[in-house]
């Protein structure tokens, strides 16, 4: 006999099939839990082959992404901070925000204690600056 859609399982059927769901799910992650450190320890080995100078740039596009790398620049990696260039005062307030992330990952490859954002066009911080201010009033 089928069940209704609506009606709940009983007890004996509900703690099976949530036994049932949650092995699959054990068993579809361990194999991308695999995989994910296979690319982790590649990206090691290849970060580790390149030269000095181009290792910050390189650990930053890995620790950011492709999203965040495409719209930000490795200015400099001086005294443990690494200085990156942002397009706006947004970004920089959102990155701020991810920043202990990022250090967590730039830290298997290079030793960064901070990470400075600085704006591509400092007087664009003005503007953001007086604008929030106006809010604020």
């Amino acid at each position: 006999m089928l069940g209704r859609c609506d009606a709940p399982l009983d007890a004996s059927r509900r703690s099976t099939s949530a036994r049932i769901s949650t092995t699959a799910a054990l068993r579809y992650n361990r194999p991308m839990e695999r995989v994910s450190n296979t690319l982790q320890r590649i990206m090691v080995q290849a970060l580790q082959r390149l030269p000095p100078e181009q290792l910050p740039e390189a650990a930053w596009n890995f620790a950011a992404g492709n999203t965040v790398a495409g719209k930000t620049r490795v200015l400099s990696c001086e005294k443990e901070t690494l200085a990156v260039e942002v397009p706006d005062a947004t970004w920089r307030a959102q990155l701020v925000a991810m920043a202990p992330q990022f250090l967590a990952r730039l830290n298997q490859f290079i030793r960064i204690e901070r990470i400075e954002f600085k704006l591509a066009n400092p007087q664009d911080e003005q503007k953001w600056l007086s604008r929030s201010r106006r809010k604020k009033a």
